[in-house]
Formats: C-alpha cells, sequence, structure tokens
C-alpha cells in the first residue's frame, strides 16, 4: 500500500511539472526607471503575466560576478509558446523587447527604449545596445572594392548613400567594418555586384564573399587586428518638434515627405526625407528630433524636380509647426490649433495622455490627467468603427476584433477638448 501512495505521489509530481513550465527572465536594468513593469502577450494564448494593467513589477534581484540583476521567475500551462515582452514603468513609456519562449531561462540588457540578449552573464556591458561589433568580410579577386551599406530600421550607418562606404583593409584580401549590435548589411563592389541582406548581425562576424555575391560564414583564418572603420552614428539632439502638413491636390495620390536639415545635419536622412504619416485624407505628420538650432524644411512627393518639391515658409523652426500647401508654388504656415479637432494629434495637448500597448491585439489601456469620456476608434477612411465611454482619468477598450492595421483613436475629454493618436492592431 505504501508503495502504491509512492507511485502515486511521484506521478502526481511528474504531471505537475509537465503541465507547468517554468523558466525565468532576468534583466540588466539600465532604463532609470523608478518601476521596471513587464507584459508579454501571444496570440490565441493567455496573458503571460497577466492583463496589462496589472504587470508585475521586477522586484527579485541576483548577483552574478558583481552585476546585479532583477528577475521574474515564469510558470505557465503553456509550453515552447513564443510570448511578445513590452518593458514599461507604468506611467506610459514603454518599448518591445523580442519574444521570449516559455521554458527558457534568458538574460536581457535594458535600457531606456532599447535591449540587447545578454550573451556573456558575468560581462553584461559586452552586450550594452548601441555597443559596437566588427564585421570582417573577405574581398573576391574579381572585385575592385569592398564596400559596406549598413543599417537597422530606420537609421543608416554608412553616409545614406548608396553604395555605402570603403571597409577598412585588414590585410589578406580581409576587410572590416564596425557596426551597431542587431544592424543588417549588405557587402558590394561599389557598382554591379552585392550580396543579398545580412540581418540582425549579433556579435563579431566574418563572411568569405564569392564573386556573384554569395558568401559564407567563416571562424577559420580570420585576422584578429584591430579595426578602425567606424560607423556614421546618428548626432545627439536635444530638440524635438512635430510637423503637420496638408498635401496640395496636384499630389493627392502621392505620398507626402518632409526633408528636413540644418547646415550638414540631415534629421529625416537624405533626401527625398521621411515619408509623413497620414493623420486623415489630407493631412500627414512626422516628428522631428534636432538640434534646438534653425532647421529648414521642403515638402516633397519622393521625386527631384520641378512640380515635386517646395520650400516650407517663413524663419527656421525648432518648435511644433503646421503647413497648408495650396500647390506646388505655394505653401503656408497654418494655425495649428485651427486644424479641425478630429486631426490634432496629441503633441498639441497637454493632457498627458498614455495608449498602451500600441501596437495591440487585444486590449488598450488608456490613462490622462484629465477625465475622459468617450474613445472612438476611426479607420483611415474617416468611418467610426467602435466607440467606447470611459468617464474616468483611465480605462481600457477592446481592439481584438478589428482587422489589423492603423486606425485613429479620437478621445474626448469631459470638457469636451479632443485629441487624437494613431493605434496599429496587430
Amino acid at each position: 500500500m505504501k508503495k502504491m501512495y509512492l507511485m502515486i505521489t511521484l506521478m502526481l509530481g511528474i504531471c505537475a511539472m509537465t503541465a507547468n513550465a517554468a523558466g525565468r527572465i532576468y534583466v540588466y536594468d539600465q532604463t532609470g526607471w523608478e518601476h521596471l513593469k513587464i507584459y508579454a502577450w501571444a496570440t490565441g494564448q493567455p496573458e503571460l503575466f497577466g492583463p496589462f494593467v496589472d504587470s508585475p513589477e521586477l522586484t527579485l534581484t541576483e548577483t552574478v560576478s558583481a552585476n546585479t540583476y532583477k528577475y521574474i521567475n515564469v510558470t505557465s500551462e503553456v509550453q515552447n509558446v513564443e510570448y511578445k515582452l513590452i518593458f514599461h514603468n507604468g506611467a506610459g513609456e514603454q518599448f518591445d523587447a523580442g519574444t521570449y519562449k516559455v521554458g527558457e531561462t534568458v538574460w536581457l540588457y535594458l535600457v531606456k527604449d532599447d535591449w540587447r540578449a545578454i550573451t556573456d552573464n558575468s560581462k553584461p556591458e559586452s552586450s550594452k545596445p548601441g555597443a559596437l561589433i566588427t564585421i570582417r568580410a573577405k574581398k573576391p579577386t574579381e572585385w575592385d572594392a569592398m564596400k559596406i551599406w549598413a543599417w537597422k530600421e530606420t537609421q543608416n550607418y554608412t553616409g545614406g548613400t548608396w553604395p555605402g562606404l570603403d571597409m577598412a583593409d585588414n590585410g589578406n584580401d580581409w576587410f572590416c567594418f564596425n557596426v551597431p549590435v542587431g544592424a543588417s548589411v549588405i557587402f558590394n563592389n561599389g557598382s554591379d555586384k552585392q550580396t543579398a541582406n545580412i540581418d540582425n548581425v549579433d556579435g563579431t562576424k566574418a563572411y568569405d564573399v564569392k564573386g556573384d555575391g554569395t558568401y559564407t560564414e567563416q571562424t577559420e583564418g580570420v585576422p584578429a587586428t584591430l579595426c578602425t572603420a567606424n560607423p556614421v552614428l546618428p548626432e545627439e539632439t536635444d530638440v524635438k518638434f512635430t510637423i503637420m502638413a496638408k498635401r496640395p491636390e496636384a499630389w493627392k495620390d502621392k505620398d507626402l515627405y518632409a526633408y528636413v536639415w540644418a547646415g550638414d545635419s540631415k534629421w529625416l536622412g537624405v533626401w527625398p526625407g521621411t515619408k509623413m504619416e497620414p493623420v486623415g485624407e489630407e493631412w500627414f505628420k512626422v516628428v522631428v528630433e534636432a538640434k534646438a538650432e534653425n532647421n529648414y524644411i521642403i515638402f516633397n512627393n519622393g521625386s527631384d524636380g520641378e512640380g515635386n518639391q517646395i520650400d516650407a515658409p517663413g524663419c527656421p523652426y525648432s518648435q511644433d509647426v503646421c503647413f497648408e500647401i495650396q500647390s506646388t508654388t505655394d505653401c503656408a504656415t497654418a494655425d495649428c490649433n485651427e486644424i479641425p479637432t478630429s486631426l490634432q494629434s496629441l503633441e498639441y495637448n497637454s493632457l498627458g495622455v498614455s495608449v498602451y500597448p500600441n501596437p495591440a491585439s487585444s486590449v488598450i489601456i488608456l490613462s490622462a490627467t484629465q477625465q475622459l469620456g468617450q474613445a472612438t476608434v476611426i479607420d483611415l477612411t474617416g468611418k467610426a468603427v467602435r466607440s467606447f465611454t470611459i468617464n474616468a482619468k483611465s480605462g481600457q477598450i477592446s481592439v481584438a476584433d478589428l482587422n489589423e492595421g492603423m486606425y485613429l483613436l479620437r478621445l474626448t475629454t469631459a470638457e469636451g477638448e479632443q485629441i487624437l493618436r494613431n493605434i496599429i492592431k496587430q
């Protein structure tokens, strides 16, 4: 009887172990936030740590080689499911941090708005986001030059003009270039030959490139001398402002771009600049991070030449500004307060509104310094597709049944003020 009891107990223990996948998420926290919270979600699965509004704070700590990590234990009835991670401070600031597979133990380095997987938990600084790694490539004998094109998201690290920059000679036909961790690269000969994209390079790598552009990763016979070819990194900025513009009728079937510069600094990239984001059928916006010096603006439709671009009038700009482009020869500043309230963006209000997570798959949390009345979701045709009554300073709305894509969220306060935020359903 005792043996059977022990067997049953053992079987129950095994079942309990298989029913709950365990893991741990370690964080080397350099965000500077007072509170570090975590939220994890996966389509069709229960939220790993509960609803966003109840996100747990990472309070447990462990020291490894004199480095203190925060961590959270993970238990779940689902196994081997990949969840998307969001870290936030509970006060509206947040950023995505890749995915986590239930059951694994992972180590992450967090700074404000960025993260990186730690490869050596005794030396977390070696995985600091933004740290440089060296990429080497062996030049094919058929190529006359060895150039590199490197980028990550909207930031280019090789001058912004194809074919990029020359790599430094490392000897024996090897060339090198330093790039930030997580950058993607293309090697090319400056004319008619190039490799395919090599995406998200997460550490020092070396590639043997062939004349036809194919390549293989190389681990032996690679020079280890210091590489002196450094990337073109974004300049430090100290001012942030929003540009809104009404697109002219002549460009109604084209995108609207903004090119912003001051001296040699190009704050929205090389020509034609950055494609502005639609906020209705006629109005567009873009946020600029720049120096607090004089900044000049050219609007264009992505093309060169007469009829495709127009200078913004008036003095240089370093604060929120709106324009109404009547034609390709007539652009005038507009009063941002006179833009229809349904199109005003958060940058023009002081209500302290936070909308998160964004993108979202099921629920969006709202919070503000004033009481919110109504929340209306509007598609890009201008049609109201959902409406919610909040009547509080915080609340949540469901977007689970919306189609994937971009929407406008119009928030109305108890005093009747209206603001609009872009939201994305995924």
